[in-house]
This record gives structure tokens, C-alpha cells and sequence, in this order.
């Protein structure tokens, strides 16, 4: 294993690697290695530094004491090679990359070498939206419209707006949060068809998967489910005499902690029923072994999902250690999924552009020959890897050109 540091950051002729003995010089970096703050780079090592709450001491505090003296000079810019003394930049670009090597040696086969940065090389691959600027402005003109969610999706000259930039670890659950640029998690449904593809005849394409956290915790379970898994549970556990609606709010409300007596206003019953409908979702889910099950893994203030992904989870109680394992290893399903989904398009054509993720969708904008090719990769479902299915997925038309 190597991990390098770029040329780019450095002001050298080379990029330098370090593999735990000895300095590497490599003129030429693959999608593969392991390179410190490219931001071009797919496998940059910051938001692995960030997750695993590790400081690597960066000349940055040399640089400003340098630099910011100087008007018109952003020290960011300025390379290492040029601000720090022979001595000092050899000494702080050899602890930077035996600290890098030494958080990548302790991750080493688990999760965040591996899916991690599968997820990480899809939202680093995402495209920026065409906008209809005319309907943007129509709508920014309501006097009933939150102006703040629409904001970052003002288009510029080009009628593009900015690329989303997503935060992996923002969230205990691992579901992504916008950092920066237009927040499509916002945005209300209502106001999607801002979007506009990029091609004369193209199509704005949401692939959403179905019922994917009840899904997901039933493949763990080692159990089938069918397209409708409302309907599968409904007819399974309560042999048809409960509706499709009620089991729904049953399944979520019971896999995520509500109480009987909530459930009981909710679908208003009384509270007798409510509890021993609540009873008879978990023991379908066997949520009572599962919760044991977790609060043995959380003695170390930590529980790892189905993907091997560390949740913080000290002090929660054990219904909020399910929410996290089922949301948690639901956000991964997804977004593995699609980022071997986008990779398989792209081998189709490059002209097929996921431009946003929305948690258990993904948006894409496509050309109206290749709109095809989608329906028939999503017929049978998305591959979800790891758990080894087939998930259905929907697809809807946002914005037909």
C-alpha cells in the first residue's frame, strides 16, 4: 500500500508516495492510489481523515504566517516546496504521509477502503444541471415559495447550476447531506421540473427504489420480498385483514421505535390493538433478537451495519440502535447500488449523467435514445451488492424536452 501527497500540492516535478519504509517518486497517478488533497483526485484522503477523526498536521499554519502578509496571495495556493525551509518541508511531508499510511493501515479490508470510496467516486462524478431559467425566475417571483431552497439552483450564463457537493459523514445514519451547491434533499417535488436536460430531445430521469429500508432489513432476515412488501406483510402476517396503508405505517413506525399508543392515533384504533398489532411486526422482523443483538455490539459506544459501516450509538436506547442499523445499512445499499448502476450506464454511453442523489433515488440526465436502455437495466431491478439482490426500482419522467 502507498499513499501519496500531489505534485500539484508540493510545487515538485513528481508526486511522493510513502509505503510505510521508504518515499516512492510516481510521475503518473491512477484512480487507484491513494492521493492527499487532489481534489480532482476520486481517491482523495480527506473525508477519510474527516470520518475518522484524525488530524493530519498540514503546513497550513507556516503558510499563513507567510503568506498572509501579502496582498493578493491566497496561501492556499501557494505550494510547499516554496513556503517552508529545505529542512521543515522535508520533515512535514514525511509526517504527513507516515500519518496517512498509518490511518490507511488501520482501515486496511474493512468498509472504508473498500464501499466507502465506491459511494465517494459516484458523487465525485456527478454533473451539473441545466436549469429552465425562465420557470427558476417564475417560480423565485411567488410570494409562497421558500426562496432559500431554490437559491442554489439559480443558473448561470450557461443555464447550468452549480455541482452538488454531498458530505458522506455528516449524518450518524450515513444518509448524505448537501455541503455545497443546489440542495436537491430541499427541493420540493413541485419544483423538480426546473431541471432541464442538456439535450434537444432529453429526459430528466428519476430511478427511485422501492420500499428499500423495509426491504433491506428483510434481506438480512434472510427472507424474500416482493415487489410490494407492504402487501407481502399484509397478507403474511395479517392474512389480508389489515390494509396496505395501515401495514406501511405498522412496518416504519414499529422498525423505528413508535410507541403503541402513537401507533393507536395513527391508525386509529385502540389501544389494545395497537399493541398487539406492534407485537405481531416484531416478531416478523424479530425485532427483539435484533435489538439484543445490537446493544451486545454497542457496549463499545459503536454498532457497524450491514455493510461493516462504524454508527456512533452511545447511550441510544435499543429502538434507536434498529433506526440506525436499518437506516444506515439502507443508505449504503443505495448508494453502492447506484454508483455500480452509473458505472454500468456509462459503459452503454458517457452521455448518460447522474446530475443528483436523493437517498434511495438517483436522478439522471438522458439522451432520449438511451432512455431505453434504462428501462431495460431496471427491469428486473438494481443489483444491490453485498446483500446479493435484485432491489425493484421506479422510474419516473421529471422533465420530458
Amino acid at each position: 500500500m502507498v499513499v501519496y501527497i500531489n505534485k500539484s500540492i508540493l510545487g515538485t516535478d513528481f508526486h511522493l508516495g510513502w509505503d510505510g519504509k521508504n518515499f516512492i517518486k510516481q510521475n503518473i497517478l491512477s484512480d487507484n492510489d491513494w492521493v492527499f488533497d487532489n481534489a480532482e483526485s476520486l481517491k482523495s484522503l480527506r473525508p477519510l481523515c474527516d470520518l475518522k477523526l484524525v488530524r493530519v498536521d498540514f503546513p497550513s499554519d507556516v503558510h499563513k504566517k507567510i503568506w498572509s502578509q501579502i496582498p493578493g496571495v491566497s496561501f492556499a495556493e501557494v505550494k510547499w516546496a516554496f513556503s517552508l525551509a529545505g529542512k521543515t518541508f522535508k520533515e512535514s511531508v514525511r509526517n504527513t504521509l507516515e500519518q496517512l499510511w498509518k490511518l490507511l493501515q488501520s482501515v486496511e479490508g474493512t468498509y472504508y477502503i473498500n464501499d466507502f470510496y465506491v459511494i465517494r467516486k459516484l458523487l465525485l462524478s456527478l454533473s451539473a444541471a441545466k436549469i429552465d431559467a425562465t420557470l427558476y425566475h417564475t417560480i423565485m417571483r411567488s410570494q409562497n415559495v421558500n426562496k432559500n431552497s431554490l437559491a442554489g439552483f439559480k443558473p448561470n450564463s450557461n443555464g447550468y447550476a452549480k455541482t452538488p457537493v454531498y458530505n458522506q459523514i455528516k449524518t450518524v445514519s450515513g444518509r448524505l447531506v448537501v455541503e455545497s451547491g443546489p440542495n436537491i434533499l430541499t427541493l420540493k417535488k413541485e419544483y423538480r421540473s426546473i431541471l432541464k436536460s442538456r439535450y434537444d430531445d432529453g429526459v430528466i430521469v428519476q430511478v427511485d427504489f422501492v420500499s428499500l429500508e423495509p426491504r433491506v432489513l428483510l434481506t438480512f432476515l434472510e427472507k424474500k420480498s416482493q415487489r410490494d412488501v407492504y402487501s407481502q406483510i399484509a397478507k403474511d402476517v395479517f392474512e389480508g385483514k389489515v390494509d396496505r396503508g395501515s401495514v406501511k405505517i405498522l412496518t416504519l413506525g414499529v422498525v423505528y421505535g413508535l410507541s403503541s399508543n402513537s401507533l393507536a392515533d395513527k391508525l386509529n384504533v385502540d389501544k389494545i390493538t395497537a399493541k398487539r398489532l406492534n407485537k405481531k411486526i416484531r416478531n416478523y422482523f424479530r425485532l427483539d433478537d435484533l435489538t439484543q443483538l445490537l446493544i451486545s455490539s454497542a457496549e463499545s459506544g459503536k454498532i457497524k451495519n450491514m455493510y461493516g459501516r462504524e454508527v456512533n450509538v452511545s447511550g441510544d436506547a435499543g429502538y434507536v440502535l434498529v433506526n440506525r442499523f436499518v437506516q444506515s445499512s439502507a443508505a449504503d445499499a443505495a448508494l453502492i447500488a447506484f454508483s455500480l448502476f452509473a458505472e454500468n450506464l456509462s459503459k452503454i454511453t458517457n452521455k448518460i449523467l447522474p446530475i443528483f442523489l436523493i437517498h434511495d433515488a438517483i436522478i439522471l440526465d438522458v439522451p432520449a435514445e438511451h432512455l431505453e436502455d434504462i428501462k431495460i437495466m431496471c427491469a428486473e431491478g438494481i443489483d444491490v451488492p453485498i446483500l446479493n439482490e435484485k432491489f425493484p426500482v421506479q422510474i419516473d419522467i421529471i422533465r420530458q424536452n
